[in-house]
């Protein structure tokens, strides 16, 4: 699994990506599913997808996204179907 923590701005431009394996999380009750440790990655192909997604969507906020379910569980072409669907939605 792979995490990967975005700053899209008001504008709806992807400003900062951090990408990363999930190495520890917090056990307190309160905090399960807050990370500890996070080993860093670099992948040029998960950040273009992952940028041209929120900004056709007009994403505007900070999300965290679990990659294993995003890139790996669903297709490209529903990414897409998506995407148009939330443009169209926008109008």
């Amino acid at each position: 699994m792979r995490t990967l923590n975005v700053y899209v701005d008001k504008n709806h431009q992807v400003k900062l990506m951090c990408l990363g394996h999930p190495l520890l999380e917090d056990p307190a009750p309160a905090a399960i599913g807050n990370y500890v440790a996070i080993i860093p990655e670099f992948n040029q192909d998960i950040y273009n997808k992952v940028q041209t997604f929120l900004e056709e969507i007009n994403f505007h906020a900070m999300p965290t996204l679990i990659l294993s379910l995003i890139t790996e569980i669903i297709p490209t072409n529903c990414l897409k179907l998506i995407s148009e669907r939330a443009a169209v939605a926008s109008l």
